[in-house]
């Protein structure tokens, strides 16, 4: 457990495979250039190649690839390890969209990866946004609870 508190430990594992399991399976809106098939190889590099996604998600940020650009960034940057980073891209992917549901989506992957990255209030302060956009996703509840507890706020989390 590297030294990490239980909880914490325990927070950090939760949120990779919420947050695997969101990047795997939530599809950014292609909303500019580019398009689809665009994003979809960018993804693709970010995945299986990361370092590659990265370059090229860089490319298309060049060309104002908007969002979805951002969204194959941060996808990339988590798969590097680069967990400050990538829940930063993904801010920005959030903040960029004009899509209510991307915005949302987006942010609740960048809480994920705070909690990843150990930062339990930017976590807990993510999730609050996203609740805000969308206070009636009982996930997004679920993963502010688990920042919550994994920052010892235990009242707070079950509140």
């Amino acid at each position: 457990m590297d030294g990490l508190a239980p909880a914490t430990y325990l927070a950090r594992v939760i949120g990779s495979i919420l947050l695997a399991l969101a990047v795997l399976s939530t599809p950014a809106k292609a909303e500019v250039i580019g398009g689809e098939e665009s994003y979809r190889a960018c993804m693709t590099l970010a995945r299986e190649k990361p370092k590659d996604g990265e370059e090229r998600a860089l490319g298309l940020i060049a060309l104002k690839g908007g969002p979805p650009a951002r969204h194959c960034l941060a996808t990339a940057l988590l798969n590097l390890g680069r967990y400050a980073d990538a829940a930063d891209a993904f801010i920005d992917a959030a903040v960029e969209s004009r899509d209510p549901a991307m915005r949302v989506e987006a942010l609740s992957q960048a809480g994920n990866v705070w909690v990843m990255a150990g930062d339990l209030p930017r976590a807990v302060a993510t999730f609050g946004e996203a609740i805000r956009l969308k206070g009636d996703d009982p996930d997004l509840f679920i993963d502010r609870a688990i920042a919550l507890a994994a920052a010892a706020n235990y009242f707070e989390a079950i509140d």
